[in-house]
């Protein structure tokens, strides 16, 4: 690849990214969707060329998203996309196994965005951790006062409740949201440049195989013992917080291990593709189903399900 093309296909991929970024802030439906995707076209580039081109295109595009909106967004850009894209690239041509580079870029991910975090404190003064209950108040007010569009008392007041939860919960929150973005952004470059270079990057294994270690059963329980240690001796308060951030983890854990049971017994009754993906999305969002899932996955874990039953079929 010439120099020249390459910095063609540089600055093409560099502007891609700051589309599909901007592009969340003024497309709201599918801002989500656009957010998740903004780091791909720079992981390809790293991919494609080397760490300084790609470190140069992370310095363009802040500079392109601080023009059109702010330094604010510039930097969200930077620390909370660009850089963990940059660094997933980078650990894509290091490592040849899938969950390793999951692992790596899971890290890389939540540094940036602990980073931004933090810098973000400091320069606007707007702590994560500590929510603005009377402003949310007035939201629900504004709300209510809709046409068509009730807010019950107890309605109100549960979702007041989980609010006052989530800033408790906001260390498990970072760590999901780093884990859910790196493997977004892994599966849809492995797509991308497939298409592009033939190049197929190594796979993750079949939902269906997805197995976490029964020693995940045991942190569960030192949740428990905490939090009720937490409860119990005011001193001992912080086991509280960390017990329920480290519960929330493992409760998702067991729900994803449910699910691969659940997708492995769909399979073994030939029930596949958007039947058994349907039956998944449900099972995930409906409450009573996704609690017995929950519970299917703490069995599983324990018991090993799949390798008993399968040895019958």
């Amino acid at each position: 690849m010439t120099n020249a093309r390459g910095l063609t296909e540089a600055a093409l991929l560099t502007g891609l990214s700051v589309v599909l970024y901007l592009g969340a802030n003024f497309i709201p439906l599918l801002g989500l969707g656009l957010i998740f995707l903004s780091p791909v076209p720079l992981v390809i580039l790293e991919m494609r060329h080397d760490l300084k081109m790609g470190l140069v295109s992370l310095i363009v595009g802040s500079l392109l998203a601080m023009l059109v909106s702010g330094p604010v967004s510039a930097l969200s850009y930077a620390l909370g996309f660009a850089l963990m894209a940059l660094a997933l690239g980078r650990i894509i041509e290091l490592k040849t196994n899938a969950i390793e580079i999951i692992g790596w870029g899971s890290l890389v991910s939540l540094a940036c965005k602990l980073s931004l975090a933090v810098i973000m404190f400091y320069v606007t003064g707007i702590n994560p951790m500590n929510l603005d209950l009377p402003s949310v108040q007035k939201a629900l007010d504004m709300i209510g006062g809709l046409p068509g569009i009730t807010v019950s008392p107890e309605m109100r007041a549960q979702f007041e409740q989980m609010l006052k939860i989530v800033p408790l919960i906001v260390p498990a929150i970072f760590i999901m949201a780093a884990v859910m973005d790196c493997l977004i952004c892994y599966w849809v470059s492995g797509k991308v440049i497939k298409r592009l270079s033939h190049i197929e990057l190594p796979k993750l294994p079949p939902f269906t195989d997805w197995r976490f270690p029964p020693s995940v059963l045991w942190a569960f329980a030192a949740c428990i013992i905490c939090s009720m240690l937490g409860a119990r001796y005011p001193q001992l308060a912080f086991l509280t917080r960390a017990s329920l951030n480290v519960t929330l983890l493992v409760q998702y854990l067991f729900i994803l291990q449910g699910l691969s049971f659940v997708a492995w017994w769909l399979e073994s009754k030939n029930i596949r593709g958007f039947g058994r993906n349907a039956i998944l999305v449900l099972a995930f969002f409906m409450p009573l189903l996704s609690q017995l899932v929950t519970y299917a996955g703490m069995f599983d874990m324990c018991f090993n399900f799949r390798d008993r039953f399968g040895r019958r079929r």
